[in-house]
């Protein structure tokens, strides 16, 4: 059996083999090559496009862009604590993971409520305001404003990390100095899983 090698290069762009096979009795050859280059090319990546759904469906339990929030109507408001005291309005659970949770809190004064400043916080504490950085949002107005039985003013907080290896309970804490009347509070406290 004889083999053949041809080369261009001391390290081949491209290297050629050709040897005759022989069948066994039936003395019939064939002859093959290798072209190093395929093997050996880069490989072409096409970036991958993930296509997101349109059925309005959810993400499962424990996957990627798995969403929790909790609701409080404007119409069932939860009355807010005694001035300057922060109470939980709402709260939600987060299964182990990496999440980023957002939340927001408008008040209703009463018609007579004189309304001086306003908290939203997301804390991992019940009625205890997170100063972390991110983590709150403080209104204060000029002077104490009346409420008229419909008038809102709102504190959002903006998305903040939780990576949690253990069930944690996040809270949606607000707190208010107001006087002469009552208070309440409604909105929204949701989460996304990230990874």
């Amino acid at each position: 059996m004889g083999l053949k090698l041809k080369t261009r290069t001391m390290f081949p762009a491209r290297v050629t083999v050709q040897t005759p096979i022989l069948l066994s009795k039936l003395g019939i050859h064939y002859d093959f090559s290798i072209d190093v280059d395929a093997l050996f090319a880069a490989p072409t990546i096409t970036r991958p496009n993930t296509v997101g759904v349109v059925d309005g469906s959810n993400a499962n339990a424990g996957s990627v862009g798995e969403y929790i929030e909790s609701n409080i109507a404007n119409g069932a408001p939860v009355a807010a604590g005694t001035t300057g005291n922060a109470k939980t309005m709402t709260s939600i659970t987060l299964t182990p993971g990496d999440w980023d949770v957002a939340g927001v809190i408008s008040w209703i004064p009463a018609a007579t409520t004189t309304l001086t400043a306003h908290y939203a916080s997301i804390s991992l504490t019940t009625n205890a305001i997170d100063f972390t950085f991110g983590r709150v949002n403080v209104g204060t107005l000029p002077s104490a404003v009346t409420g008229v039985g419909n008038t809102t003013n709102s504190n959002p907080v903006m998305p903040c990390r939780f990576n949690v290896s253990a069930s944690t309970i996040i809270y949606l804490v607000g707190q208010a100095v107001y006087g002469v009347s009552t208070l309440g509070m409604y909105g929204n406290l949701r989460a996304r899983r990230i990874r």
